[in-house]
């Protein structure tokens, strides 16, 4: 994931700018539901581990700070620089937020796009949409797809993708085999079928 990514707004990704506002909090709220006690579990060993090597790195600075200021003095000590100390301490604690909240935003926009695409490659995130599963290994094997990006064989159950979740949007209005151009539960037809069939039936007994 780039930076841009992550430091873009929720509603401004690709996947998310041709929904309602309503949708995109729907969304956002789900998403950070999903990864439960992990979305800032994470983050703060994240920003806990950054802040570590942060203070190692602002000791080094102000031993070299106080060898320098040592070596022109004459005595030959000097006390600690308090203003360097205050400067990195509040340079680490920015450290420690922007590492938590860029971790965080990592992992909602990893949930979003599982949630909006739920048929994406576990390897490249390249969406399987309109792919049609097979079963390399014969009967009693898993059935599985390759992806056209990676060329990666992805078995969809050991993933969490349902065969429905590979449907383009064609097929999931394309009406069922026999039940015509309006589809299975054309409620209308199916009235208009039994009253035409009852007046036949009245018709067939008045003869």
């Amino acid at each position: 994931m780039s930076w841009p990514e992550v430091l873009t707004p929720y509603s401004d990704l690709p996947e998310m700018s041709s929904r309602p506002p309503h949708e995109q909090r729907k969304l956002v709220s789900q998403a950070s539901r999903r990864r439960g006690d992990a979305i800032w579990v994470v983050p703060m060993f994240w920003a806990l581990g950054v802040a570590a090597v942060w203070a190692g790195v602002s000791f080094g600075i102000v031993r070299l700070k106080m060898s320098i200021d040592a070596s022109k003095s004459v005595l030959g000590r000097v006390d600690p620089p308090a203003d360097l100390i205050r400067l990195l301490g509040f340079a680490g604690l920015l450290l420690f937020v922007v590492t938590c909240i860029i971790a965080r935003r990592s992992m909602v926009i990893r949930s979003l796009r599982f949630l909006i695409n739920k048929a994406g490659c576990p390897y490249c995130q390249f969406s399987l949409v309109g792919l049609t599963p097979e079963k390399l290994g014969g009967t009693g094997s898993k059935p599985v797809v390759r992806c056209p990006e990676c060329g990666e064989l992805v078995s969809i159950f050991d993933h969490g993708i349902m065969p429905d979740d590979l449907l383009t949007d064609h097929d999931r209005r394309r009406p069922f085999p026999g039940a015509g151009p309006a589809g299975a539960y054309n409620e209308k037809a199916t009235i208009y079928s039994k009253k035409g069939w009852a007046k036949g039936r009245a018709a067939a007994k008045r003869k």
